[in-house]
């Protein structure tokens, strides 16, 4: 089983129990206004998110069950950006993949589904239950189309290492399981 933990303990501590104890309804749309997006990748990170959805807060730290976090590119082609794998989620039975929940307003929507490439195909936007203490929660997320594997690059780990909880949950030996799958 693999299983990854995007988020450590320093994030953890700043989330804290207000954000669980707000009254939820569990779907994806907190009220007309905004909406929940489950974030496990470069969206982790607070200051890249934040760029082009300044409404970003975070709402909880969740987990999302039956799926894996994977590397690749979409069609094999890797990103002007990124020039290598950048992360997607797969389903795989009994493997959970940590994430944040961030609450974001609907104007942000846009935004957010250009910086995930769904215009150009790249990913698909799909909701998704994920868990947290005592609830669950329907979010929004992205799933990469026609994923080819492929390592991250080093760009996409340097991204992710500039935040200290990065460093300590990603390091080089805790990403083989998840570069080699399939």
């Amino acid at each position: 089983m693999c299983v990854c933990v995007c988020v450590c303990v320093c994030e953890l501590r700043a989330v804290g129990s207000t954000h669980e104890a707000n009254q939820y309804s569990g779907n994806g749309m907190e009220n007309r206004h905004t909406f929940l997006y489950f974030a496990y990748g470069s969206n982790l990170l607070k200051e890249r998110l934040q760029l082009k959805n300044p409404s970003a807060t975070v709402h909880c730290v969740a987990r999302l069950k039956d799926y894996r976090l994977v590397f690749g590119n979409y069609k094999g082609l890797a990103s002007d950006r990124w020039h290598g794998g950048v992360a997607t989620i797969e389903h795989s039975p009994g493997d959970e993949v940590w994430g944040v929940v961030w609450r974001m307003s609907m104007s942000d929507l846009e935004s957010l589904d250009s910086q995930e490439n769904v215009t150009l195909g790249a990913y698909s936007p799909v909701e998704l239950s994920v868990k947290t203490k005592g609830h669950e929660l329907n979010c929004r997320t992205y799933i990469m189309n026609s994923c080819v594997y492929a390592p991250p690059s080093p760009q996409y780990l340097q991204v992710r290492m500039q935040h200290p909880c990065y460093r300590s949950c990603w390091g080089r030996d805790s990403l083989q399981p998840v570069v080699n799958a399939k």
